[in-house]
């Protein structure tokens, strides 16, 4: 998330072989894997990839995507699939319905597309580019994560490129109502978005009156690289709101959302 791509620190490996050994037979671990729903795949640009669905605080089964030791995205299955599981979305939606006027959304770090889902199902008159460093993380979600219905049922409204988030905004002309950054290289943010390179990049493809969403990730007791990135966004906004968003179902870390106004030119 971003613990969730906000990054969670699961292993399911781990967890699948520590059942394993307290049950002490093959039989009970290919039961777990088979109610773990567990998929794997070994070859990522940042290590092993795994599907996996786990329970909610009141039963309800989220199908998880973790990418080395965290986890990415997530998603309800069947009817629900196309609502939020993890508060720090929520907070994504809740952000963007205090615009006015919303059209134009660019999300950095696509992951399983969790919010764009949502997004581009509720609100009908939005259009958002989504940039997804990885190719086999997009695979994935429209292998298991409803991607592939998502495209479908958008259309043009949606736009989903396989490349780098710097570079997009170096090359790209357009502006947005909305820039949403989820973007984590494993459990650590991209540091260029914390920097004049591409915070300027931000900037410059936002249009008046837009808003700029982080979704930040601290592991409690060290608020050092939060609050330093706090710090970077005021020098460069005119007003930067923080808000908590994190998930005790899913993990021991805490999310937060910086939601940024007011540009500086």
């Amino acid at each position: 998330m971003a613990g969730v791509r906000g990054r969670r620190r699961i292993c399911i490996g781990a967890a699948v072989a520590a059942a394993a050994v307290a049950c002490g037979a093959a039989a009970a671990c290919v039961r777990l894997i088979r109610r773990a729903d567990l998929h794997v795949r070994l070859a990522t640009l940042f290590g092993p990839a795994c599907v996996f669905t786990v329970e909610d605080g009141v039963g309800n089964p989220v199908r998880m995507l973790s990418v080395g030791r965290s986890v990415q995205s997530g998603t309800y299955l069947g009817e629900r699939r196309f609502e939020l599981p993890f508060e720090y979305y929520r907070a994504f939606e809740r952000a963007v319905c205090t615009q006015d006027a919303v059209h134009d959304v660019l999300m950095l770090g696509g992951g399983a597309c969790a919010y764009p889902r949502h997004a581009l199902i509720a609100h009908a008159d939005l259009r958002m580019d989504v940039v997804e460093l990885d190719p086999s993380i997009i695979d994935l979600a429209r292998r298991y994560f409803y991607l592939d219905e998502l495209e479908e049922r958008a259309g043009e409204r949606l736009s989903l490129v396989a490349g780098d988030a710097l570079a997009y905004l170096a090359t790209t002309n357009k502006a947005y109502d909305v820039i949403i950054n989820d973007l984590f290289a494993q459990s650590e943010a991209v540091a260029a978005f914390a920097e004049d390179e591409g915070l300027e990049l931000v900037k410059a493809h936002l249009r008046e009156n837009g808003i700029y969403l982080v979704n930040a990730v601290a592991s409690p007791p060290d608020y050092r690289r939060l609050a330093e990135l706090g710090a970077a966004l005021e020098r460069r906004f005119a007003r930067v709101e923080m808000v908590e968003c994190t998930d005790e179902d899913f993990s021991t870390d805490e999310n937060y959302l910086f939601i940024c106004r007011g540009v500086n030119r």
